[in-house]
């Protein structure tokens, strides 16, 4: 394990060098291919494959890629104990996904949790915000390899609820081909302030507004645009705005279709019965309230 950890570090870092000198800058000149940024690969030790994916996902109906942070521990607990027991279904994948740590403390737990639970999908890049768009690389690189015959791919983060019942729902009215659903964004311009945690350069994206795309905390797609996404990725130019990368220009480049669809709330709401059974997605949960939601949701005494 070591040995393995020592080596993976060392490609990871050896990737990111180049992209943490540049964001250290003022100013980016001169912009990575994200084909020359990210490192193929997992680490598979310990990863339960059979239990998230069997058969390369030929009987999966959805499944769920959480994206996490490594020190996120009781996030992806609560997940677990709440809507991830819905991956007890033979037609339900879900899986945790993350980067590389320089913490060996940190290592150490996260070997230990993935021992436990298996898991923990975990990628050659350093684990960082602004590695985002890498991460959510290694998770598209995941499921092409291991799950290619999912019929749904569901994207998410470790503070979303995800309403698994509205949601098989919402997949029963809705057979489309080449399709991505979640809340989309028109018409947002880059911004150009340096002093911005979201500034970004004219030469990491050069058009005055972005393509439309969906907000990044939950989206939905089908699995025939899987291999597309993950391939015309990497052709693109290093931008860490991983949903307007991979819900925007990508898709828009290839003809994906892009459907707005409300019952995906990527903003905070009140947690009202009626309000949780009406969506599929609720955004900026903390780990407590995830038992919370999961409670109001089993209430079926409540008229709407």
């Amino acid at each position: 394990m070591d040995k393995i950890r020592k080596a993976l570090k060392a490609a990871a870092e050896k990737s990111n060098s180049s992209f943490n000198q540049q964001f250290n800058r003022n100013h980016i000149s001169n912009v990575i291919p994200t084909k020359l940024m990210y490192e193929p690969g997992h680490m598979l030790d310990e990863i339960d494959e059979d239990r998230i994916c069997p058969y390369k996902g030929k009987d999966i109906k959805v499944l769920f890629l959480t994206n996490s942070a490594l020190g996120n521990a009781e996030a992806r607990m609560a997940i677990r104990q709440t809507w991830g027991h819905y991956a007890s279904r033979i037609d339900i994948g879900h899986a945790f996904v993350l980067g590389q740590g320089t913490n060996e403390t940190l290592n150490k737990a996260i070997d230990e949790e993935n021992y436990l639970y298996g898991d923990l999908i975990r990628g050659n890049f350093i684990d960082s915000y602004k590695n985002i768009t890498l991460k959510v690389i290694s998770l598209l690189e995941w499921a092409a390899r291991h799950c290619s015959q999912a019929a749904y791919i569901f994207k998410t983060d470790d503070d979303v609820f995800i309403n698994v019942p509205k949601l098989l729902e919402f997949l029963s009215t809705h057979s489309a081909k080449r399709t991505m659903y979640g809340r989309l964004a028109r018409n947002f311009k880059p911004i150009r302030n340096k002093l911005s945690k979201y500034y970004v350069t004219t030469d990491e994206y050069a058009e005055d507004v972005y393509p439309t795309f969906i907000l990044g905390p939950a989206y939905l797609f089908t699995g025939d645009i899987l291999h597309e996404l993950y391939e015309h990725s990497l052709n693109r130019p290093y931008l860490w705005l991983e949903d307007i990368v991979v819900t925007g220009v990508v898709p828009e480049s290839l003809g994906i279709k892009r459907e707005d669809s409300y019952c995906f709330a990527n903003l905070v709401t009140t947690y009202n019965p009626c309000v949780v059974n009406y969506h599929v997605s609720l955004h900026s949960i903390k780990p407590i309230q995830q038992y919370d939601i999961w409670n109001t949701m089993q209430n079926k005494t409540t008229k709407c």
